[in-house]
C-alpha cells in the first residue's frame, strides 16, 4: 500500500493491478509473508516493476503506516469472534515461553502504538531497520506464473525493466536441464492451481 521512491504514490500498485482485472494481497504466517497478485499476461512487467521496488526503495510514510496499523488493529478485531484463532492462541500461551511459537504475533493498536509510546519506540525507525535488516535477497523466493512458455528468455524479459534493481533484490535461478519428465505430482490431481 506504501509508495516507493520509483512510484511515490500510494496503493499505486493495487491500482494498477485492479484497474486492469486484477488482484493482489498478502498474509504473514508464522516466519514468512507471502505477496501475490495476477494481471493480465501483457501488463505483467509493469506490474513486476512496481511489485519490486515494494523492495528496493519503500517509503514507509508516517501517514501510511497509521493507516495500516489500524488495518491491523481491525484484522486483529476480526479474529476475536474466530474459535479456531482463539484455540491456536490458547496453544501458543500453553507452549514454551522462550520459544518464538509463544509470541503475540498478529498485533493491535495496544501492542503497536501504546507500547512503542510508552517505550519511547519510533514504529517508522523499526520498520526502517526490520527493513534493512530482514529484506535480503537471500531470503525472498519470487515465482512468475504465466501463459509463456517458462524459458530464459522469458524470465530475462519479464524483469528487463528493472534489471540492475531486480539483481540487487531478486536472484533469479537458472536452470539446469530440468525436465518436464523430472516433475512429479504429488496428488491424484495433475494440474497447477493458484489457491487464496
Amino acid at each position: 500500500k506504501n509508495g516507493h521512491i520509483q512510484y511515490p504514490g500510494e496503493n499505486e500498485y493495487s491500482k494498477l493491478i485492479q484497474s486492469n482485472g486484477g488482484t493482489c494481497n498478502a498474509y504473514t504466517s508464522g516466519n514468512r509473508t507471502n505477496y501475490y497478485f495476477d494481471i493480465h499476461p501483457s501488463l505483467l512487467s509493469d506490474a513486476l516493476d512496481v511489485f519490486a521496488h515494494f523492495f528496493i526503495s519503500p517509503l514507509l510514510s508516517p501517514s501510511s503506516i497509521g493507516r495500516e496499523l489500524q488495518a491491523v488493529h481491525s484484522e486483529f478485531e476480526s479474529y476475536l469472534g474466530q474459535d479456531s484463532w482463539r484455540i491456536f492462541q490458547v496453544d501458543k500461551l500453553t507452549s514454551d515461553p522462550e520459544h518464538p511459537y509463544s509470541r503475540f504475533t498478529i498485533g493491535n493498536m495496544e501492542s503497536l502504538r501504546t507500547t512503542s509510546n510508552l517505550c519511547g519506540t519510533d514504529i517508522r525507525q523499526v520498520l526502517i531497520d526490520f527493513y534493512e535488516n530482514e529484506y535480503s535477497a537471500n531470503r525472498m523466493s519470487l515465482a512468475v506464473l504465466g501463459n509463456r512458455k517458462l524459458t530464459n528468455v522469458c524470465v530475462i524479459d519479464v524483469s528487463s525493466t528493472v534489471k540492475l534493481d531486480f539483481e540487487t533484490v531478486f536472484v533469479l535461478l537458472k536452470h539446469h536441464d530440468l525436465q518436464l519428465d523430472d516433475l512429479f505430482c504429488a496428488g491424484d490431481n495433475p494440474k497447477l492451481t493458484k489457491q487464496f
